[in-house]
């Protein structure tokens, strides 16, 4: 459920609009290239097909640069980076939004096929950045090594994210990569304290710290030149005015050096999920044991020094340098619950997640989207100790889905609130993040209806071994609150959200929208055929056109 991940940019040259002269030099196709990018980010609003066009036409310029005249060991470091950066872009706006949404599929291709050119799987971007590393060690900039970092946590992320999984590692391949990334992460956050020991004036910097995605930048005609070194450059994702130019200094900024130090949080935290995943399948089959247990042991260990090393860097540096501890706060929220779900009780998890001074005191008042990202923490780390306990006694499971119904509720609440409150006051900068609010809340009703129908699963087997008084009038609340969660989730989703929605919110919302209306109608279509026969279980609905949660109790019977 948390924001899609980020990654660095590299900074573009504007370009003369006038200008009409023929492409001869790899300076010539760089910066058509670029303005293909621009053009394309400016059809967001509108037309995906168009957005996509202009990418192809960006690829092939970037791609007749590498063997055009005036090339330059710097000019083809800016065309291959900027090249494999475009590859991310698609990757996570296109084919993994949200981590795990192919909005393509919602768009009809056929007159576009060359479109695949632009698709190249996560390994593969992956191997593309580090080669651009390698071959370029004296023009590596710092968001080539933020970048390549986030491959290396998407990838390890991914491993567990479907069934099959859509990337496949060895346990060597993992303590490999994960060596890698802290070699590159003490290199890479070492250059970041150098360049920000003489930070004086943080309020300097605070126009730079938005977060821009994977928008790149526009900067000055008379910048050109340093739009092109590979630098990663914030701003607000929009074309800012002329006289907004950055130097050198400036594009390394605390926001730097926090997005590096969450980005690494979060890659010990997908270790540590491996690893107790890991642990949960060994001896069992050898299709489900990533990691033996030596390498596991192996990894836990490394896992620990790698985040007792984090939280120095963090302690040291907070004073001097005005890092987000918010971000930090979120990330090292999620291991503290990795860590209560391995070592404690129920009830010191249900304690942990229910608990609200020591998780809200880095929030502002009014901070309302931080108090909505921690209820949606609060959700993941439930969801995961669910998920730890699946073989457990139907008790336990019992009691782990209602922990997740009063935080689910929780997120409910705050998100039906946010939206109403956009709604109402009608303001542009709001309306901005209309849509983005609507995925949230119809994801969270369409998780709380799997839940109310995983308590469902639970308490029909505990009926059929121990009849209790008011154990059908449960099933019937329990199926009753799961339908009432997918029709308001298609109800929302069914909404526009204005003019300022991208084509790409549009289809994540569609793709929410069909979630649960799938789910809806399969639920209906269960409900007929139990109505036939005697026996509800034995009811053959129609085929699941949804995403299924993985090791569900109710949806699996139906497989």
């Amino acid at each position: 459920m948390g924001p899609p991940r980020k990654c660095k940019n590299l900074g573009k040259g504007k370009k003369h609009k006038n200008e009409q002269k023929a492409l001869a030099t790899q300076e010539d196709f760089y910066l058509a290239a670029i303005d293909c990018e621009e053009q394309a980010d400016r059809w967001l609003l509108s037309d995906i097909k168009k957005c996509l066009r202009f990418y192809l036409k960006a690829l092939e310029y970037y791609e007749n640069g590498l063997t055009a005249l005036e090339s330059t060991q710097e000019g083809k470091y800016n065309i291959y980076y900027n090249e494999t950066r475009l590859f991310l872009q698609i990757y996570t706006d296109y084919l993994a939004n949200n981590g795990y949404i192919n909005i393509l599929q919602y768009v009809k291709m056929d007159d576009m096929p060359d479109l695949s050119s632009l698709i190249l799987s996560l390994p593969q971007i992956t191997q593309r950045f580090e080669i651009v590393y390698e071959t370029f060690p004296e023009q590596r900039t710092w968001d080539l090594q933020f970048n390549l970092l986030t491959c290396y946590l998407t990838l390890i992320e991914s491993l567990y994210d479907t069934f099959p999984p859509t990337v496949g590692m060895e346990g060597s391949d993992i303590l490999t990569l994960t060596n890698k990334y802290i070699e590159i992460f003490q290199h890479l956050v070492n250059y970041l304290l150098q360049e920000l020991q003489n930070w004086s004036d943080p309020t300097v910097q605070e126009s730079g710290d938005i977060d821009a995605g994977l928008q790149r930048d526009t900067l000055d005609e008379d910048a050109m030149h340093m739009a092109r070194d590979g630098t990663g450059i914030r701003t607000n994702g929009r074309s800012q005015p002329q006289a907004e130019t950055m130097d050198v200094s400036e594009q390394v900024t605390p926001s730097s050096l926090t997005e590096v130090l969450v980005n690494s949080l979060k890659f010990n935290h997908a270790l540590m999920e491996l690893i107790i995943e890991s642990k949960m399948a060994s001896g069992k089959t050898s299709e489900t044991e990533v990691l033996n247990p030596v390498q596991i042991n192996f990894l836990e260990d490394t896992t620990n020094k790698f985040y007792l090393q984090l939280c120095d860097i963090i302690d040291s540096i907070s004073t001097a340098i005005p890092i987000d501890l918010k971000e930090i706060g979120f990330t090292k929220i999620l291991i503290e619950g990795l860590n209560t779900i391995t070592s404690g009780t129920f009830e010191s998890l249900q304690n942990f997640v229910l608990e609200t001074t020591s998780f809200t005191n880095f929030l502002a008042d009014n901070d309302v989207q931080g108090r909505i990202d921690l209820s949606l923490i609060r959700v993941d780390i439930v969801e995961f100790a669910i998920l730890c306990s699946e073989e457990c006694f139907p008790n336990a499971a019992w009691k782990l889905s209602g922990l997740l119904t009063k935080v689910l509720a929780e997120a409910r609440t705050l998100l039906t609130n946010q939206r109403n409150h956009i709604l109402f006051v009608k303001d542009q900068r709001l309306n901005e993040h209309l849509s983005h609010v609507v995925f949230q809340l119809c994801d969270v009703l369409v998780n709380s209806s799997d839940n109310e129908l995983r308590r469902y699963a639970i308490k029909q087997c505990s009926e059929e071994s121990q009849k209790t008084p008011d154990g059908a009038r449960t099933l019937e609340i329990l199926m009753k609150n799961a339908t009432v969660f997918l029709n308001n989730a298609v109800l929302i989703s069914s909404k526009p959200c204005g003019l300022q929605e991208t084509i790409i919110d549009k289809l994540k919302r569609n793709y929410i929208h069909n979630q649960a209306k799938e789910r809806l109608l399969f639920l209906q279509n269960l409900k007929q055929n139990s109505n036939v026969g005697d026996d509800a279980t034995l009811a053959s609905p129609t085929i699941m056109k949804f995403d299924v949660p993985p090791d569900h109790p109710f949806y699996n019977h139906y497989r």
